[in-house]
């Protein structure tokens, strides 16, 4: 994309929407929080529902607003996620490394994903959260998030909210794999 000089430096050139989806507990909240730059919390909790931030952001010039929309990973709320997956244009998938009920339930989330939303050019990824943890505490390996994310043709990305590891590259890739 080139440089528009006509723009104004308040235009949004487009608007879009990035999903965090997974299991609770798993972190989609904190990483959420860490792309929007707000300080860890590890006693944060749990959303009910669904909650949304807003972020204008410039890429070759031109602005765009990112709303990141931050799912609960309760059963009883799937529907409501689901109104929210129909206007995805990207989500994030995420698991956590001290929870291996998370991973297992990628493909559920993916299946309600699908049912929901039946754009071909929504972009995905997964998220394995937690990486900051002693390998003793793992009870999932990366090795299994890099497959399954192979196994579903989507990046991986070892992530930490609690550090900050990989969570404003993951964003930005997926962001970016939007805009293009």
């Amino acid at each position: 994309m080139g440089d528009n000089p006509t723009q104004s430096t308040d235009e949004v050139a487009a608007n879009y929407s990035i999903i965090t989806i997974g299991d609770s507990a798993v972190g989609k909240t904190c990483i959420t929080n860490n792309f929007f730059g707000v300080e860890f919390n590890a006693a944060h909790i749990t959303t009910i529902g669904i909650d949304n931030t807003s972020k204008k952001i410039t890429k070759d010039g031109k602005n765009y607003l990112i709303t990141v929309w931050d799912t609960t990973g309760q059963e009883r709320f799937a529907q409501l996620a689901k109104q929210y997956l129909r206007k995805a244009h990207g989500v994030f998938f995420v698991f956590s490394y001290d929870i291996k009920e998370s991973i297992g339930s990628i493909k559920k989330w993916l299946d309600i994903l699908k049912g929901a939303n039946n754009k071909n050019t929504i972009c995905l990824a997964l998220l394995g959260n937690k990486a900051d943890l002693d390998e003793s505490e793992k009870v999932v390996k990366k090795e299994e998030g890099e497959k399954l994310a192979q196994e579903l043709n989507m990046p991986f990305y070892d992530v930490s909210a609690k550090t900050g590891q990989n969570v404003q590259q993951s964003f930005n890739d997926l962001i970016d794999a939007i805009i293009t």
